[in-house]
């Protein structure tokens, strides 16, 4: 348990300095979130070597993919975020996986998949949180597609299901 505990904590305290931090141009996380990304990776790779029958794994794969994602190294988010999916399905992570592998795809060019995923997942009950993301990525991938209405479209939705006023 202290281990995922450092590993968690980590994640989170990286997660606040991060949303934090002010929004610039080449969107190039603070280090000191970068560094705290990096100890929960390796916090959480230590609870799947060390703890392979903890009720925490599927915790610490979640951290690893997220994480991962959030430093740009998406083949290994997408990697985990898979493993979630297949050998965890019952894991309170998994429909949070399905959009985030999305949004992955969507970051290693794969636009139409993502899309067309992220319009599946919206055919079933959502959260406000997962509602919350999917409509981002939507910005995302209508501001890539230069869809200037539906950025503005996706992110006033996005905001309508913000859970905190920075995320707003």
């Amino acid at each position: 348990f202290n281990t995922f505990y450092n590993a968690e904590n980590s994640f989170k305290k990286a997660l606040q300095i991060i949303e934090e931090s002010p929004i610039i141009d080449d969107e190039e996380l603070p280090n000191q979130a970068k560094k705290l990304l990096g100890e929960a990776i390796e916090n959480s790779k230590l609870v799947l070597k060390e703890y392979p029958e903890s009720k925490y794994v599927d915790d610490a794969v979640f951290i690893i993919a997220k994480a991962s994602f959030l430093k740009d190294e998406v083949a290994i988010a997408e990697s985990h975020f898979n493993l979630i999916l297949r050998d965890y399905p019952e894991s309170k992570y998994y429909s949070l996986s399905e959009i985030w592998l999305a949004y992955t795809h969507f970051r290693m060019g794969m636009i139409d998949s993502a899309r067309i995923t992220l319009e599946i997942i919206q055919s079933g009950e959502l959260s406000n949180k997962e509602k919350f993301i999917i409509h981002n990525i939507l910005a995302e991938i209508s501001m890539e597609v230069d869809n200037i209405n539906q950025v503005y479209y996706h992110y006033e939705l996005a905001a309508e299901f913000a859970f905190s006023d920075s995320k707003k």
